[in-house]
């Protein structure tokens, strides 16, 4: 009886023992098939990672693109600026111009009007000139 019993016992243990090891199998298997995500996520992880340093790079290369913008928008707002005082500039000189040119057309006219009052005598091939009898006084 004490052998059956032992006989019962190692065939349970052996039944036991196969599913244990059916356990420990189906487990490594897990382990590895686990392992595996875990490198395939690393491998995800680092990708993401390098791909962040490409937008970093392109980031900074746009920053700076745009600083170097900025700065020639400031430089063509300058010129403008510059631009915008030579032509209020030229525009005074012309309006100073076309006064000077009025007066200037006045003052011919003036001249014109007095020349105009002279009289020219021919005698004996001498030219005498003569003032006209009343005198007036010319601004």
């Amino acid at each position: 009886m004490v052998a059956q019993e032992v006989r019962k016992l190692a065939g349970r243990s052996a039944e036991e023992a196969a599913q244990i090891r059916h356990l420990v199998d189906d487990s490594v298997a897990k382990v590895s098939e686990g392992e595996q995500l875990v490198n395939a996520s690393s491998k995800h992880l680092q990708e993401i990672i390098d791909s962040l340093g490409e937008v970093t790079r392109y980031v900074t290369e746009i920053a700076g693109a745009t600083h170097e913008q900025s700065a020639g928008i400031d430089q063509i707002n300058q010129a403008i600026s510059q631009l915008d005082q030579v032509t209020h500039q030229n525009a005074r000189l012309v309006q100073e111009a076309t006064t000077a040119s009025h007066t200037l057309d006045d003052r011919a006219g003036d001249m014109h009007s007095l020349v105009g009052r002279f009289r020219v005598s021919d005698t004996a091939g001498q030219r005498h000139l003569s003032l006209p009898q009343k005198e007036e006084t010319i601004e």
